[in-house]
């Protein structure tokens, strides 16, 4: 059994005095507490199970087996289709440990009912920060930087990224093919390891691509994207952003942070 979760173990995640914690869960009236601080108590005590409150207790006390996707809807066909199958992949894999997905577009103030999770899915830090804010029960991030140890992140590798091209095409160089995150930092870790790597920001891009002289190999996001480059001729590889392994550590997360068993590390690039 883990080490039972105290007032000060909230209090210091918080970054507030004990007492502060004290009058946020038992709804003290006269203290001049601010709302972005209230938020976040109650979301470090949902979050480590400090059930000491009948505030707290209110809000986790229906349990509906099922999990909110919420992400950022996209014009891009190429994202939708890579999106598509990353959700039928994670509700089937949440089907068989006995959850549902519920799939939601992106909700920035919105309070997500009649689910005991949440993963935030492509969407901007500052989107995952006032979902987290809205929003009692547990938050997970996938292709979102966080940096925050209250919440998993889940992010596609770059290091997987490069060992592809290396195994691939050795030293050669080669051109690759990406979608672009709603996440800008997460894009510019990728041009830092492949400079000239090219944003398929929608199909035309791709399209004035493959009608181009580039004759160079081609690391490709996506099935979509590998079949439209190899019908072109080219040299090509495959590059699954969501392989099963980044669903099942997504699921993994899931589990460990609803049963509120979610410490050590929450950082994860697969």
């Amino acid at each position: 059994m883990g080490k039972k979760v105290t007032i000060r173990d909230v209090a210091k995640l918080a970054g507030v005095s004990v007492a502060t914690v004290s009058y946020v869960l038992n709804q003290k009236k006269g203290q001049k507490i601010s709302d972005a601080t209230r938020r976040k108590v109650l979301q470090v005590s949902n979050l480590l199970g400090y059930m000491h409150s009948s505030l707290v207790k209110s809000l986790v006390a229906q349990k509906s087996n099922s999990v909110s996707l919420v992400y950022t809807p996209t014009d891009n066909a190429l994202r939708r289709a890579i999106d598509m199958r990353f959700f039928e992949d994670l509700a089937s894999t949440l089907h068989g440990v006995g959850r549902e997905l519920m799939i939601n577009p992106r909700m920035l103030k919105s309070t997500v009912t009649f689910s005991d999770a949440i993963v935030a899915y492509n969407v901007t830090p500052l989107v995952f920060r006032a979902i987290g804010n809205s929003n009692f029960i547990p938050l997970i991030g996938v292709n979102v930087n966080i940096n925050d140890p209250l919440f998993f992140q889940i992010n596609p590798s770059i290091q997987r990224l490069q060992n592809l091209a290396r195994e691939s095409f050795g030293h050669r160089p080669c051109d690759v093919l990406y979608l672009p995150s709603e996440d800008s930092e997460l894009d510019k870790a990728l041009l830092a390891a492949f400079p000239a790597a090219i944003a398929i920001d929608e199909t035309s891009t791709l399209v004035n691509y493959l009608t181009s002289e580039r004759r160079l190999p081609v690391v490709c996001f996506g099935q979509d994207i590998f079949d439209a480059v190899r019908g072109s001729k080219r040299d090509a590889v495959l590059f699954e952003p969501y392989p099963k392994q980044l669903v099942d550590k997504v699921v993994e997360a899931l589990e460990r942070t609803i049963s509120k068993t979610d410490a050590g590390n929450k950082s994860y690039e697969i």
